[in-house]
């Protein structure tokens, strides 16, 4: 060995040894990140379709009477006293665009309230990190009748889908639920 430094196929080996150790440092940051960012997503639809279920399960399970329009895309209950109902409505609303479609809520008259994220962010030109889109073509309301027409229960069908953000890209995520609810005097 050289006293004065390191020989040359010492600083190769070394250099080697780094660049082996640097590859795979950066491989597990690179998927430690892909897997976090992927949690993410799918704790995004998992709050928002438990959040917008639970929201139905509960004023579908009040209601005595229920109506479906728009091919299964409105849902509108009857709630209360029937000399002085409440209406509520459940639309399923396409975008027909890029932009998430989106689930909305109306008591009465009251404002359109959204229940799931549909935020756009103009600087990327797509949805916004937090945002959750609903698939029109799959999600839906029916009703179950009795022999006589008099509603029942209410199925619900609708398919959750983390679009692709800045934050997101290349990471997909859908989860599609189903559920039928009884109605007030339906049991």
């Amino acid at each position: 060995m050289n006293k004065k430094g390191f020989t040359l196929v010492e600083v190769v080996i070394s250099v080697g040894l780094l660049s082996v150790v640097s590859l795979v440092s950066v491989s597990i940051v690179t998927n430690l990140l892909r897997s976090t960012t992927k949690s993410q997503v799918n704790m995004d639809i998992e709050q928002t379709s438990s959040f917008v279920l639970l929201k139905m399960e509960n004023d579908i399970s009040k209601a005595y009477s229920a109506s479906i329009e728009d091919s299964g895309g409105t849902l509108k209950l009857l709630q209360g006293a029937s000399m002085s109902p409440t209406e509520v409505v459940y639309k399923i609303v396409g975008s027909g665009s890029d932009r998430p479609n989106y689930i909305t809520v109306q008591y009465s008259a009251d404002a359109v309230v959204n229940l799931t994220d549909n935020t756009w962010d103009t600087n990327n030109s797509r949805p916004g990190a937090s945002a959750v889109s609903v698939d029109t073509n799959v999600s839906k309301f029916s009703l179950v009748e009795d022999s006589n027409g008099k509603p029942l229960a209410v199925n619900v069908t609708i398919k959750f889908v983390k679009p692709n953000t800045a934050d997101t890209k290349n990471v997909a995520a859908e989860s599609t639920l189903e559920t039928t609810v009884v109605l007030k005097e339906g049991y």
